[in-house]
């Protein structure tokens, strides 16, 4: 988590991938997928955020740093209005 939090997306992606495929059906996979969504979302790679903090929610749809992670890059304008809108229309996002 150190590594997603400092916004070193390479070591943080390696680390977490490690951690996925050593326990793929882990109870606490979101950890994982949310720690590679920071780390993008850090790095400022926006696109990539949004993406992982999607996986993240294949996870765990209850934890709410995954909204940060869709709703920070597009507060900045940085997402097309597709992808607005399909997390705009969510019924998770909505809550």
């Amino acid at each position: 988590m150190s590594y997603a939090f400092a916004g070193d997306c390479e070591a943080t992606f390696a680390n977490a991938d490690e951690a996925i495929r050593l326990s793929p059906r882990d109870q606490l996979l979101i950890i994982w997928h949310l720690c590679k969504g920071w780390a993008a979302l850090l790095s400022e790679r926006y696109q990539e955020a949004v993406e992982l903090a999607t996986e993240a929610a294949g996870a765990n749809p209850e934890v709410p740093d995954i909204y940060v992670c869709w709703q920070r890059p597009m507060a900045a304008s940085a997402m097309p209005l597709s992808v607005q809108h399909w997390t705009n229309s969510c019924g998770a996002c909505r809550a």
